[in-house]
């Protein structure tokens, strides 16, 4: 990959540029915006009003991908961040775009976004070493076949999420290098390499951790008839609107500063609790983009943020496996423990597995819970085993637990007791001696 060094942050605003992993030609430079006739007015007054961009990439974007008007605004919002995401926004949210069935237009709003967005790069292959240099050269990056290209078990898997994770964030620590020296002298140097990027990710449904997804917005595709197809050999020659958006943009770039603005707080979202810090980081450089336009463009995000925040809470999709796990223990411990001060390892396996047999049982496709993995579990909850009074049992302790699970303000699900199995699953010890016998 050809590499620009040292390209200042004032000069990241100019057209699409292509990286060599995508095979789309460079579209020709946008025509310079036009002006009024007026020499002593014309450099100062724009022929836009800038207040009201978001509403042309709205109307703009409409015709041709159909969406949730909801989603719509966030793409829009999103588009226009990566114009100043490096002019005190802080951080970059993730924008993963997914469908309920193929042909919904993934690749339709991918080829307008990158249209639309400075420095453009694509790709629907990637190794860590290519996402670090696309990165670095401070465009946008446009990830395709992401449910391929993130895959668990994939070769660079853990690497590519920890720079995507990293590159979240503008005090992110980057990658360091060893660099060949300019001079051509023996030895290396070492340098580092900013990871700090606005991304898009498209794919059918990929499955992110749940770190990663926490950094991310994402956005479902209908099925439907857009009011117009995407037909390049027609949108150039005869959409005015397209040339006239990628025109004004960079000069709308320009002329955004983000300390004229007060920072939204976004106080009035509530999810049970007030916003997370990482969820305020994932939103507020949209919000700060929704104060500069008319109308209540800040109000409709702060409900689009609130629905979606609470929506992620109640399907617990963002929660790591030992949160979820003590979840689930929570009720438990008001039925089948209650005022018992020990709880054995497995007992608590076994109670797991009748309560959530798809989660914990036999049927689950991770294998039925062991205390060995309990275990693991629970010292990532910093919750350590004991034995019981005689010394014969490994367990918890009903106070630690309980700690935990108020410190995490975890709430029973709304069936208070757990759901009876259709059939009684056989202890760990039964099902040995099954095995044995049948052996």
């Amino acid at each position: 990959m050809a590499k620009k060094k040292g390209t200042p942050a004032h000069n990241r605003h100019g057209g699409t540029e292509q990286c060599t992993t995508d095979s789309t030609p460079k579209r020709p430079e946008p025509a310079a915006p036009q002006h009024t006739d007026d020499p002593q007015t014309a450099s100062a007054t724009p022929a836009y009003d800038p207040t009201r961009l978001a509403q042309r990439l709205l109307d703009f974007i409409g015709h041709y991908v159909v969406m949730k008007p909801d989603y719509l605004r966030v793409v829009v919002l999103w588009v226009l961040h990566t114009w100043v995401y490096d002019k005190g926004l802080n951080t970059s949210p993730r924008l993963v775009v997914s469908s309920i069935t193929a042909g919904c237009g993934k690749s339709t709003l991918f080829d307008l976004l990158r249209e639309l967005c400075p420095n453009a790069a694509g790709t629907s292959s990637l190794t860590p070493s290519v996402l670090v240099d696309m990165a670095d050269e401070g465009g946008t990056l446009f990830i395709d076949e992401a449910n391929r290209v993130f895959m668990p078990r994939g070769q660079g898997y853990e690497r590519l999420l920890q720079i995507f994770n990293d590159g979240f964030s503008s005090r992110g620590m980057g990658v360091q290098r060893k660099e060949a020296r300019p001079d051509g002298k023996n030895g290396y140097n070492s340098v580092r390499r900013s990871t700090f990027a606005p991304m898009a990710l498209a794919g059918n449904n990929p499955q992110l951790a749940p770190d990663a997804m926490s950094r991310c917005i994402r956005i479902v595709l209908q099925n439907g008839e857009p009011e117009r197809e995407l037909d390049w050999d027609v949108i150039e020659d005869e959409e005015p609107e397209l040339a006239e958006l990628k025109a004004i943009l960079p000069d709308w770039a320009d002329g955004f500063d983000a300390s004229a603005h007060p920072r939204p707080d976004l106080q009035n979202i509530y999810t049970g609790n007030k916003l997370s810090g990482r969820q305020m980081q994932v939103w507020r450089p949209l919000a700060r983009i929704a104060q500069t336009q008319a109308g209540d463009w800040l109000g409709e995000l702060e409900r689009i943020a609130s629905e979606y925040v609470e929506a992620l809470a109640d399907s617990h999709d963002l929660e790591e496996p030992h949160v979820t796990l003590l979840r689930n223990i929570a009720p438990l411990l008001a039925t089948q423990w209650q005022g018992e001060a020990f709880i054995p390892s497995q007992g608590l396996c076994d109670a797991l597995g009748e309560a959530y047999p798809e989660e914990y049982g036999f049927t689950s496709k991770y294998a039925r819970l062991t205390t060995k993995r309990l275990g693991i579990f629970m010292r990532r909850l910093d919750i350590n085993p004991i034995r019981n009074s005689e010394g014969s049992k490994r367990g918890y302790s009903r106070t630690d637990l309980e700690k935990v699970i108020e410190s995490l303000h975890l709430q029973p699900p709304r069936q208070t007791e757990p759901a009876t199995p259709a059939c009684s699953w056989p202890s760990f010890e039964e099902s040995r001696r099954e095995h044995r016998r049948a052996a």
